[in-house]
């Protein structure tokens, strides 16, 4: 495959990867029914991008859409979630949305400064953002984490995925995010620094970091050059299922223990080593 480094300015391009993103809007919420803040919110956004498909992903929806595009064994990692984790889930589920639809996912509780069309061309991949989070800057600190030491400005964005079907970007990410589910132990962390470096920002910063010069995208500064805001006030949500929020869960992430990841382990072995065995007879 014929390769061209990316700028970081959009106008790369690579044989065989799509750079189009399509007009697809995706959100996701895991609750009975939104606030009347939230509605607002998501009613704004379809009310500008008149123009765009808008799906809301519920949590039946989500697990549809897993089970349809990606199958039963992706579904299972999905499941093993603790789904008082709903941030780890949502952060599964739009990696997955966006790599087989393309599109903009979008946080609920975020926005768009105007139509998606002003900030966003279409032509780009991919799109990436930092935090605005140096000293005296409005998220001072944010996205500084020592597993991502090694980036400069810290983490990726990951309220908002924008990008093209099939990036490669994603697909690396969700192969990571899938790699830490299995691999999983209680003592990798819990609470918001377990979601985080599970399926969050530092798993998916980690996973595309080593591919900026190889695969087309465009990176800006910070949310606010591609018109976004990170949060509309009064949208705090706690848990849209229990009522407490996910960072405050002490319990591990991931269900499945030990001995049965290893059960699953040598199931798997022992059906490949049975169908060699029938291709042989």
């Amino acid at each position: 495959m014929s390769r061209k480094k990316s700028s970081g300015s959009g106008d790369a391009t690579l044989s065989g990867v799509e750079t189009a993103i399509p007009k697809k809007i995706h959100q996701i919420y895991f609750g009975d029914d939104l606030s009347e803040r939230l509605k607002a919110n998501a009613r704004e956004l379809r009310d500008l991008n008149p123009g765009w498909e808008y799906a809301l992903y519920d949590a039946h929806m989500g697990e549809d859409f897993i089970r349809t595009h990606y199958g039963a064994d992706v579904l299972q990692a999905y499941h093993h979630l603790d789904p008082r984790y709903y941030a780890a889930r949502a952060d599964l589920l739009r990696y997955l949305i966006v790599y087989r639809e393309g599109g903009v996912y979008l946080d609920i509780k975020s926005r768009f400064e105007g139509p998606i069309d002003k900030f966003i061309r279409g032509d780009e991949g991919f799109v990436l953002s930092q935090w605005r989070n140096g000293t005296g800057e409005i998220h001072e600190g944010f996205g500084i984490y020592r597993d991502i030491a090694f980036v400069p400005g810290g983490e990726f964005q990951n309220f908002h995925v924008i990008g093209a079907a099939k990036h490669p970007f994603l697909n690396a990410v969700i192969e990571a995010v899938l790699r830490n589910i299995n691999a999983y132990a209680p003592w990798h962390a819990v609470g918001r620094t377990g979601v985080v470096r599970v399926t969050g920002p530092v798993a998916y910063t980690r996973a595309i970091f080593p591919l900026l010069e190889l695969f087309p995208h465009k990176r800006v500064r910070h949310e606010g050059e591609i018109g976004l805001q990170y949060s509309i006030p009064e949208a705090y949500d706690p848990d849209p299922v229990r009522g407490g929020h996910y960072s405050a869960v002490s319990d591990p992430l991931v269900r499945m223990s030990a001995p049965g990841k290893i059960a699953s382990g040598l199931f798997a072995k022992l059906r490949s080593l049975g169908a060699s065995a029938r291709r042989r007879s």
